[in-house]
């Protein structure tokens, strides 16, 4: 028998016991300056827990005049380290450039883990002045920053601005917070658009004024209209760029009328530059009382047309599409003065994609589909199959998210290899089908990266390439960020002939282009992956 004085004590251990938390864990290290390598005080360091809840505290601590920092009362489980500080880029942990995730880091119950570095990138800035056509400095104009990228595995440039300012009462201008990278430098004169890059012509009604009505254009450095002829600036880590100056273009702008026939179209379009269509000058047709598409306010230059409108399909070849919505590019036009103008708008083609799983022909699939060409990019699926209606062109086509279990095991179409050689649409429309096989055939890949010192390289960019016949296509191409033990994982991967490659500090995508790719093709690793086979491979970066 327990005696009674003793019951209060085992009843406050038990309840000891019950309420005792999860032993914590602790992470500590530096935080430096990239460039410098010197320490850092006042940097935030932020340690988001895989799968937390998004409302759940994110812990948090910041740096010593040493630049050390210490995170205490960690739960269990895996982190990523993010470090913030004003001046300086957002940087994760294991991240080797701006914008990478960085590596998870494991911690364990009651597990201390120290010697953590983040190397901080200093933010670059970009400044200059805006003046108009007589030299005056404007104030109040917008400044648009777009960025060169790599997208879909070909160069191109952001769709939307990733920074606005305006110029203050000087016409100077000042954006700060940049990651290295090249920038297309836009401005605009706040009242002459209606909106970005749709001009709105300023008709001069002083008196005795026999003048052409003008507009100023959206303007891009170092003082061009057209994307073509723009030049990019150049942001290294913490470089300071100024005397980006812009002088904005004044253009007189004439009415374009253009009549269309084939198959009825909703609307029309101008645009001067379509494979850059961020930086292109576009414009919206209205109807007039003839029921042509009038644009009254068009500059000089040289436009692509293009149409967009609706239709209903042949029943017996597509009974299950009530509707086709299509756009498509016309002929180009030289504007120059007051002009009227015909097209003919060809019928778009028709494209249904069918996509089975081996062995299981009862089950149909809708994943994301898409095309892509040098200068297009599709979406659109309508009806209760997959039906796109993509311009004339030559495309790959792509699942946009596979099931993850499987791979594409073929992909044909009247007889071609859709997958290795893509596929053209012709002027004129027409039908195709292209079926997609999927098969749980997808191999493995692993291994480790070490660096020059046969150390683990925590935080690598490890790429694992298809073949060069299949190089053209984006999803040949797999990425990986080595953990703290410089280990790399591929999964789910298509069997065939590929190479790795690994590299301590790389540009995000830089292995999409060729000639970049062609200076470390000796370098890389090749590896046959078999149908759900393994290979491991063990990596050294350059």
């Amino acid at each position: 028998m327990v005696p009674m004085v003793a019951i209060p004590l085992v009843l406050a251990f038990l309840l000891a016991v019950q309420d005792k938390p999860q032993q914590s864990g602790t992470m500590s290290g530096t935080a430096v300056n990239s460039i410098t390598h010197a320490p850092l005080n006042k940097v935030q360091l932020r340690a988001t827990l895989a799968g937390a809840d998004m409302d759940a505290p994110v812990p948090s601590t910041t740096t010593d005049a040493e630049g050390s920092f210490k995170l205490v009362d960690l739960p269990p489980g895996e982190y990523r380290l993010r470090a913030v500080r004003n001046g300086y880029l957002d940087t994760y942990y294991g991240a080797r450039r701006a914008k990478a995730e960085g590596t998870l880091i494991a911690l364990g119950a009651g597990e201390e883990v120290d010697g953590l570095r983040i190397e901080m990138p200093p933010s670059g800035v970009i400044a200059g002045t805006v003046r108009d056509d007589d030299g005056e400095p404007i104030s109040g104009a917008a400044i648009f920053l777009w960025e060169q990228v790599w997208e879909y595995g070909r160069r191109t440039v952001s769709t939307r601005p990733i920074l606005e300012a305006k110029t203050d009462d000087l016409g100077q201008y000042r954006i700060a917070g940049l990651a290295p990278g090249k920038y297309y430098v836009q401005a605009t004169c706040r009242t002459a658009m209606s909106s970005l890059n749709e001009p709105r012509a300023i008709a001069d009604h002083s008196a005795k004024s026999d003048q052409r009505p003008t507009v100023i254009l959206p303007t891009l450095y170092p003082g061009v209209t057209d994307a073509a002829t723009a030049r990019t600036v150049e942001v290294g880590p913490g470089a300071r760029v100024s005397g980006i100056d812009i002088p904005l273009v004044r253009a007189h702008v004439f009415r374009v009328t253009i009549q269309a026939s084939g198959v009825a179209v909703n609307d029309m379009y101008l645009s001067s530059n379509p494979e850059m269509e961020s930086l292109a000058l576009h414009f919206r047709a209205a109807r007039n009382n003839a029921g042509d598409f009038e644009f009254p306010a068009v500059p000089a230059g040289l436009y692509t047309v293009s149409a967009s409108g609706s239709l209903k399909p042949d029943e017996s070849s597509h009974p299950a599409v009530e509707t086709i919505y299509f756009s498509g590019r016309q002929t180009a036009l030289s504007v120059s003065r007051d002009m009227f103008t015909h097209v003919t708008v060809q019928p778009p083609a028709l494209v249904t994609v069918h996509v089975i799983v081996e062995g299981k022909p009862e089950m149909k699939l809708r994943p994301g589909i898409s095309l892509t060409s040098a200068s297009n990019r599709f979406f659109p699926m309508q009806g209760s199959d997959n039906v796109l209606s993509p311009d004339p062109d030559r495309y790959n086509l792509y699942l946009e998210s596979p099931p993850s279990n499987v791979i594409i095991k073929s992909m044909r179409a009247e007889g071609t290899d859709v997958f290795q050689n893509g596929f053209t649409i012709p002027e004129g429309g027409g039908s195709y089908d292209v079926e997609i096989v999927l098969a749980p055939e997808g191999g493995t890949v692993d291994g480790t990266v070490v660096d020059k010192d046969d150390k683990p390289a925590a935080g690598a960019t490890v790429v694992l390439i298809a073949e060069p016949k299949l190089r053209a296509r984006y999803d040949s191409f797999h990425e990986f960020t080595a953990d703290r033990q410089g280990r790399f994982h591929f999964d789910n991967v298509r069997p065939g002939a590929y190479k790795l490659f690994a590299w301590s500090d790389v540009e995000q995508d830089a292995w999409f282009d060729p000639e970049f790719l062609q200076k470390f093709e000796a370098l890389g690793e090749s590896v046959t992956v078999p149908a759900r086979g393994h290979v491991s491979s063990q990596l050294r970066v350059p």
